[in-house]
């Protein structure tokens, strides 16, 4: 785990590039990168004020760029605002939720055959907000989402899937 705090924006697309070009990452069976930060609809905002692209830091982790999580499953969270809107909510009557949950296809492949894959595949993108809204922090707990997703992955990530748990 590595933590980078209060990054400029040069020092933040650098360490998501090196991230995602890891050799080690040939020995693990997923990846996950996650960001906290303010930010707008398509733009982090680095400790210096200058914008980082959402959509340039997501490519650096397609197959191409990222040989090590090729054909792997990577998770990237990013905590942060992306716009102005504010959701003050609506009052609804509390229900018991069926989710199905997520049950991927059934896949037969021949091992000694060569895998074509996607420009972009196996990847997971989760934002704390929609699009053109806020993202809420508590002073003194911070990331309302951040502490619910750690909560809900302590509790149920060994017999839960990920698709499940962000349900």
């Amino acid at each position: 785990v590595a933590v980078l705090q209060d990054p400029t924006a040069v020092q933040l697309e650098r360490a998501v590039r090196e991230f995602s070009q890891k050799p080690e990452h040939k020995d693990v069976h997923a990846g996950g990168l996650f960001i906290l930060a303010h930010g707008m609809e398509h733009h982090l905002i680095a400790s210096d004020g200058s914008l980082v692209s959402i959509d340039d830091m997501v490519s650096n982790f397609t197959n191409p760029k990222c040989p090590g999580l090729a054909g792997k499953p990577k998770l990237l969270v990013i905590q942060a605002c992306r716009g102005e809107q504010r959701d003050r909510g609506v009052l609804v009557r509390t229900q018991q939720s069926q989710s199905i949950g997520f049950v991927p296809p059934e896949h037969s492949l021949d091992p000694s055959s060569w895998l074509s894959l996607p420009h972009m595949s196996d990847c997971v993108i989760v934002y704390s907000t929609l699009p053109g809204f806020v993202s809420w922090r508590s002073e003194t707990g911070g990331s309302w989402y951040i502490s619910t997703f750690v909560d809900v992955f302590r509790l149920h990530g060994m017999s839960c899937s990920v698709m499940d748990m962000l349900a």
